[in-house]
This record gives structure tokens, C-alpha cells and sequence, in this order.
């Protein structure tokens, strides 16, 4: 499948400028942990706003700058 294609797979669009959002509509029951494992192991991470209920995916890098 490649990285690529998962990440467009499992991500959306949001309404916060520059953020991309997990589609957790694609998601099973079980899934939400390994795609965060596959996320990090490719330098990205999930962060999560528990205040609205989204998580966000992130390249670890902007985390840094």
C-alpha cells in the first residue's frame, strides 16, 4: 500500500488551519493503536485535543521547530 496512500487512507482535512485529522471513521474496534505505532515508526505522531474530542497527526519534526 505504501506510506503514502495510509496516511491519505486514515487522514482528513480539518477546519483548523494546516492541521490534519485522523479519520476515525475508518477505523475497526482494535485499529487505533497500531495506526499510531505506524504513524510513529514513519516520524509522525497523534496528538490529541481532548477538549473537542480530535486527534491530529503531526510530523515530529514541526514538533521541534
Amino acid at each position: 500500500m505504501g506510506f503514502k496512500n495510509f496516511l491519505e487512507k486514515y487522514s482528513k482535512s480539518s477546519s483548523r488551519k494546516g492541521k490534519v485529522e485522523l479519520n476515525k471513521s475508518n477505523l475497526k474496534n482494535d485499529e487505533y493503536l497500531t495506526i499510531a505505532y505506524l504513524l510513529y515508526i514513519n516520524r509522525y505522531d497523534i496528538s490529541q485535543d481532548c477538549y473537542i474530542g480530535k486527534d491530529y497527526i503531526c510530523k515530529r519534526e514541526d514538533f521541534f521547530k
